[in-house]
């Protein structure tokens, strides 16, 4: 199962586009702002499966502030981070405890547009970054595979830069 994470599109579905054909995922989690880009890329990919939260800049859309589901065994704790105090840097205290009371195996925000990856608390934390025009635009992939988890930053401008955590 390979998991594409983007986060903080805000407006940039080209880049979207251009990672999913490249990566073709089994499925896409988008952590907030680009609500409405999504929409070009379900027309784009209808086969895809899609889940998404409402982050801060994505006005009058009806997505969920938290969206949490099961892939394979393994439990999804995803929001866009800005009701969880995310700053830059790692995860937040408060996040912390949200995803530890959900009981998540997986946590993933946006929010900050820096990408992060970290192990601990009983959990894998990713914040892909943002992949909207900009210096360093970024993705995550996740893929498990008989029981073995990889999480990736991606960086688009450089395809051989990943950030891992295995």
């Amino acid at each position: 199962m390979k998991i594409i994470v983007f986060s903080d599109s805000h407006g940039n579905t080209a880049n979207m586009i251009n990672a999913i054909r490249s990566e073709n995922p089994d499925m896409l989690i988008h952590c907030g702002d680009g609500a409405l880009d999504l929409r070009t890329v379900r027309n784009s990919f209808p086969e895809l499966d899609i889940r998404n939260v409402c982050g801060n800049c994505d006005r009058n859309d009806a997505s969920p502030l938290t969206e949490r589901f099961t892939v394979e065994g393994k439990r999804f704790f995803v929001v866009h981070g800005h009701e969880h105090r995310a700053k830059r840097g790692g995860i937040s205290h408060e996040l912390t405890v949200a995803a530890l009371e959900s009981s998540a195996d997986f946590v993933l925000n946006g929010h900050t547009h820096m990408p992060v990856t970290e192990e601990g608390f009983g959990f894998m934390f990713m914040n892909s970054g943002t992949c909207r025009t900009c210096a360093d635009p970024t993705y995550g992939v996740i893929t498990m595979d008989s029981g073995s988890v990889e999480m990736d930053i991606i960086h688009l401008g450089s395809p051989k830069n990943r950030l891992s955590v295995r």
